[in-house]
């Protein structure tokens, strides 16, 4: 659920979308019982600290079979009951670079909520188009940072936009022509650009 607690901040949905967010930058997680702080001195002392990457902006390719992040018997042992643990990526899927700015170094400014086929577009590393946008929330200014999540308001990526989110409401479900002569002047054909979606 989305409420919080007087033990932590946030409710659950809020405290995955964290746990998504530093895996993808290499950091291991677990979400545990706030009332017994032991569990995360356990956590942090059974599992060993993963290595940070080096800084790169380029996408990570797909993790290959020969490279994957894995608990040893003894570490998963250790852990068992303490809470739920969120494995970072492997190395080669981390989120580096301008990206991780742009997923973590950015306050989110509002909401956009694209299609099915559109999210699988963004989900493939592709750029988003206004055509698959269906709803926007929130009030943002172009090159804002915005969350994207699909019709069932699952986040699946952090995106720096195109248009202001007056524009956007105007143009959401349009093509590219359409959009142009709604809003009186050549637009972007995207609503945010590949190079500016990270996906989580």
């Amino acid at each position: 659920g989305g409420a919080g607690c007087g033990w932590g901040t946030g409710g659950m949905a809020t405290k995955i979308t964290a746990a998504r967010l530093a895996t993808a930058a290499g950091v291991r997680v677990c979400v545990c019982n706030g009332q017994e702080p032991s569990r995360m001195f356990a956590f942090i002392t059974s599992t060993p600290t993963p290595a940070s990457p080096q800084d790169s902006d380029e996408d990570a390719a797909d993790p290959s079979p020969g490279n994957p992040v894995h608990l040893t018997p003894q570490q998963l042992e250790a852990i068992r009951g303490l809470g739920t643990v969120f494995v970072e990526r492997p190395r080669n899927r981390l989120i580096r670079g301008r990206k991780r700015w742009i997923a973590q170094g950015l306050a989110v400014r509002g909401t956009v909520t694209v299609d099915d086929g559109a999210a699988m577009a963004v989900m493939s590393k592709k750029s988003l188009f206004c055509v698959g946008v269906v709803g926007v929330e929130g009030t943002f200014g172009q090159d804002s940072a915005v969350a994207v999540v699909d019709k069932n308001g699952r986040e699946i990526a952090r995106a720096l936009v195109n248009y202001g989110s007056e524009e956007l409401r105007k143009i959401k479900g349009l093509r590219s022509k359409k959009a142009s002569e709604v809003l009186g002047f050549p637009s972007a054909d995207e609503a945010a650009h590949r190079d500016n979606i990270v996906i989580l």
